[in-house]
């Protein structure tokens, strides 16, 4: 009797570790779902919204942001921008168009330039944007064009655009620049824009 219990002491043992196994599994199981279920049924403040969390520490405190609104732009590009926009996609219609793009949408870093310079360069393509790219149909950029405004050549405003003609020759992307107040004929956009 008592060699048949030695033997079977290690099925027991088994079966003890499995039983405790499953029931520490159902218990944290139940516990996640009476979370969750509290999480779902809490009803919101007479605000609308749901309670505040609980109050940190003084230490812990992170400061409180106002609520921010934002509004919508009434036009994503000025008019006569907006007027070279049309013009643009109507005479170079087998090309696209893109307004408002990052230089970093357009171009990238040279492989052999890493580290921190790598990412310093990164980072000033992102924060630089053209007026319009003119891509071919795999959307390869083969133009930049850029309205001059008169403000451009002051400050912050004329470093960006000195940088983003830098970034297009030296990638030998096509740089056009375009006055507002003098916009290219009809027919001679493909000619200003594409060279041919």
């Amino acid at each position: 009797m008592l060699a048949a219990l030695l033997w079977l002491s290690p099925f027991i043992a088994l079966a003890v570790i499995v039983w405790l196994y499953r029931r520490k599994t159902a218990e944290r199981e139940a516990a996640s779902k009476a979370r969750l279920q509290e999480f779902l049924t809490q009803t919101p403040s007479a605000t609308g919204s749901l309670p505040a969390p609980p109050v940190l520490p003084a230490a812990a405190a992170a400061p409180v942001q106002s609520a921010v609104s934002f509004a919508v732009r009434e036009r994503m590009l000025p008019p006569p921008q907006t007027l070279l926009y049309y013009l643009l996609k109507a005479n170079l219609s087998d090309y696209e168009v893109l307004a408002q793009v990052s230089m970093a949408s357009v171009m990238d870093v040279p492989a052999h330039v890493g580290g921190f310079e790598r990412e310093t360069r990164q980072r000033r393509l992102a924060a630089t944007v053209v007026d319009f790219v003119v891509c071919d149909k795999s959307f390869k950029a083969v133009a930049v064009v850029h309205v001059v405004q008169r403000d451009a050549h002051e400050g912050s405003a004329a470093d960006s655009l000195a940088f983003a003609r830098t970034c297009c020759e030296s990638a030998a992307l096509r740089w056009v620049e375009v006055a507002p107040t003098a916009l290219p004929k009809r027919e001679d956009i493909r000619l200003r824009v594409l060279g041919v």
